[in-house]
């Protein structure tokens, strides 16, 4: 499997990337990258690119909540591992990701929904893939994806250009940005995570009173 260069975390990138073009650059590399931990993920079944066969052998899924689900990862393996196996492959011109390349785009993601677009659509990550179509019928233009990570672009870049506003969730230990949909002021991500605080509070008070 060949992992990117930009990909391997190590401090010293220029004597990585010196080495890896100097005519004898095994030993060398093995030196450099020898306490080097690269977690990633591969898959084994087939990519479909063509339209018919999307339509054929994908599954339907709800991209909003791909993306909620995403902006839930860490640095924890089984958490991106559960996201993958959930939701389907990263890429769909290659068989592997690293976990670094999901957080890289978690990241970019969050910024664009919360600080400023700018950034992310003058970038590549606004492009469109090749597999997509027109209709006379709503909706007018789709794209279809079995890659959850255009499934995550696409679905950013329209919000962003239709100029939808986000807020952090209220709860501490969740903070994920969701689409403010309505003039009703709303604090939480999801009735899960208002219910939750509701009961911290409660036991907070319960606790206090019996202090």
């Amino acid at each position: 499997m060949k992992i990117p260069v930009r990909q391997v975390p190590v401090s010293d990138t220029k004597s990585l990337l010196a080495t890896a073009t100097s005519k004898y650059p095994d030993e060398s590399l093995a030196e450099i990258t020898v306490d080097t931990a690269i977690v990633a993920f591969t898959h084994s079944r087939k990519t479909y690119i063509r339209e018919a066969d999307l339509v054929k052998y994908s599954v339907p899924a709800d991209e909003l909540e791909m993306r909620m689900s995403f902006f839930r990862l860490n640095d924890e393996p089984v958490k991106a591992l559960n996201f993958l196996n959930d939701w389907g492959r990263w890429l769909p011109h290659r068989n592997f990701v690293t976990i670094r390349e999901l957080l890289e785009l978690q990241h970019s993601v969050r910024e664009a929904l919360m600080e400023s677009p700018t950034a992310w659509l003058s970038s590549h990550y606004s492009d469109l893939p090749a597999a997509r179509s027109r209709s006379a019928n709503v909706p007018y233009f789709k794209v279809l994806t079995d890659s959850c990570q255009i499934a995550i672009r696409v679905t950013s870049t329209i919000d962003l250009m239709r100029e939808m506003k986000f807020r952090v969730c209220a709860r501490p230990d969740c903070q994920i940005p969701f689409p403010v949909t309505s003039k009703h002021s709303r604090s939480y991500c999801t009735q899960y995570c208002a219910h939750l605080e509701s009961v911290r509070r409660s036991r907070r008070r319960i606790a206090q009173r019996s202090g």
